[in-house]
């Protein structure tokens, strides 16, 4: 179980919340719900979307060759050749060490993306967001893995941040590959040096593997749907003048402009393992269908089609441009094991619905 907990930061003076299969926020207006569902879909987002020039999880051909002293080369073989279930008796001591400080690179770094990725969801410093009192002292998020007994302490100074890092019981990781990734590690290459860099790239994959791919619907969404395509448009005309001027575009939160990339990139027939659920609530709330039709502009025009007719999104009604991306998302983006966080749910529903 992932917990997340936040303290002086925003509008919330402390929080803490354990992610739940269904997991609802419920409260009054500026108590802090968005806020932090922000942060943690910064949290989840920063593994499985992090900048082009970082990368957890490399792949094989840019895989990171970790450094090993040479008794502790001789203990990660001695791992490797094991045919039995790893266990704290048959790890060699110092390949435990080996281990966890392999896991403590993976958290720290982590944590750093964290940092970039809570800057990224709401387009400020990290240490801009810090509660505006003058007793406040400290500012921290905390996120942890209970299954695996990790935690990353992330503390947001005036000027500065820190990061703590728990690792937890490298064993327990070691324990959690399974047997097909075990072989790859084994089999993938003649060379030792590739086993181990492989070996360190799955142990991180294991670590973070409660880290979710996550989708957010944020609020507004509407309003955000009615203007897709003209904020599209308006960002590929002013990127024709790059390098002849100035060239600025318009200032959108991290949230939203990862919500407006993913409707701007949706392929038009991908039928996802949840489709049926989103024919349903076309059927029971929509009584249509919401489609996505290629056009010769910038940005593919989403229309809403009810028996013989057919509407672009911009000319129906809140409810349906407020529920047209919820369908989309669930049908065509929304897989097993991912989040999907849906901000004001309630927003242009009629009761009966």
């Amino acid at each position: 179980m992932l917990t997340v907990g936040v303290l002086n930061l925003g509008p919330l003076r402390q929080a803490e919340v354990t992610l739940e299969p269904l997991t609802v926020f419920v409260g009054p207006n500026n108590s802090g719900k968005s806020f932090l569902a922000t942060i943690i879909y910064a949290i989840l987002s920063a593994a499985s979307s992090p900048p082009e020039e970082v990368n957890l999880f490399p792949s094989w051909r840019y895989m990171q060759f970790p450094h090993l002293e040479p008794a502790e080369s001789a203990a990660i073989t001695a791992l490797l050749e094991l045919d039995e279930q790893f266990t704290a008796s048959n790890v060699h001591p110092r390949a435990g060490k080996v281990l966890d400080r392999w896991l403590n690179e993976v958290l720290h770094e982590y944590g750093q993306l964290v940092i970039y990725s809570i800057a990224k969801a709401f387009g400020s410093s990290v240490t801009e967001l810090r509660r505006a009192h003058g007793s406040v002292k400290s500012a921290r998020v905390v996120i942890s893995d209970s299954d695996l007994d990790w935690r990353v302490t992330i503390s947001f100074g005036a000027k500065s941040t820190r990061t703590y890092i728990k690792t937890g019981n490298p064993i327990h990781v070691l324990q959690r590959l399974d047997a097909a990734t075990l072989r790859r590690v084994k089999t993938r290459s003649a060379s030792r040096r590739n086993e181990v860099a492989l070996l360190r790239s799955s142990l991180a994959t294991v670590l973070l593997s409660g880290l979710s791919p996550t989708l957010y619907l944020p609020a507004a969404r509407s309003g955000l749907m009615q203007s897709q395509r003209a904020i599209a448009g308006a960002i590929v005309q002013r990127a024709s003048l790059a390098g002849i001027e100035d060239v600025r575009v318009p200032a959108l939160s991290g949230v939203v402009a990862d919500f407006l990339s993913r409707l701007l990139t949706l392929p038009r027939y991908r039928q996802g393992p949840f489709s049926k659920e989103a024919d349903r609530l076309e059927q029971q709330v929509l009584h249509g269908h919401i489609a996505i039709q290629n056009t010769n502009s910038t940005a593919p025009e989403i229309v809403y089609r009810t028996g013989d007719s057919e509407f672009p999104i911009h000319r129906t009604s809140s409810m349906i441009s407020e529920l047209a991306p919820v369908v989309l998302l669930i049908r065509m983006a929304l897989y097993p094991g991912h989040i999907l966080i849906i901000e004001e749910p309630e927003s242009h529903l009629h009761p009966a619905s």
